[in-house]
């Protein structure tokens, strides 16, 4: 269902999905036990964005294995250009898709790092490609739903960067209170 309110379904022993179709619409979460109950077989899990052709929005994959690409139909008519898939070099403070940022057709989201990936082709007419749809676009994710601590080194170059774009890495909301609270070596978040 596409509503404000969030539906959340709770697995207290994993996923086991053995060929059927477990979907979740956008707004719906899945929320798991403990870490360390294994899931296997995908779900697919839709998020909606409303933005321009040329605007960008910031993505993370709740899923293992997530092609880059295909998520917003890379290189297709449609879709967005190649070029437009960044991720986001804190020694520079630029996005980047070239060097050691470089993707390719075999790219897939990493956990908890964050993808600045730029508006569909097909999302406006307009010659600017800044006007917004009228209506949100529906994005895919398709894969294992991820269920595993992570551990994602933050990156500082000197005093005048120290910028990370990194996204949530589950198919459900993080208690950001819980998160700081336990990183308590963290001077600043």
């Amino acid at each position: 269902n596409d509503t404000d309110i969030p539906y959340v379904f709770t697995s207290k022993k994993g996923i086991q999905n053995t060929g059927g179709t477990i979907l979740f619409e956008n707004n719906a979460q899945l929320m798991q036990d403990e870490t360390g109950v294994l899931n296997s077989g995908n779900i697919t899990m839709f998020r909606k964005a409303r933005l321009p052709k040329k605007g960008y929005t910031y993505w993370s994959s709740p899923v293992l294995a997530q092609n880059v690409y295909t998520f917003s139909d890379g290189g297709g008519a449609n879709g967005t250009p190649k070029d437009s898939f960044l991720l986001y070099d804190e020694t520079t403070d630029y996005f980047e898709n070239t060097g050691a940022f470089l993707l390719d057709d075999a790219s897939v989201f990493q956990p908890a790092l964050g993808y600045a990936i730029r508006g569909m082709n097909s999302f406006s007419a307009d010659p600017a490609g800044i006007t917004l749809p009228a209506v949100s676009h529906p994005f895919q994710f398709l894969g294992e739903p991820r269920n595993r601590a992570l551990t994602f080194n933050l990156k500082r170059k000197d005093a005048d960067h120290g910028y990370n774009l990194i996204g949530n890495p589950y198919p459900s909301d993080i208690n950001f209170d819980a998160l700081i609270d336990l990183n308590t070596n963290v001077s600043k978040m």
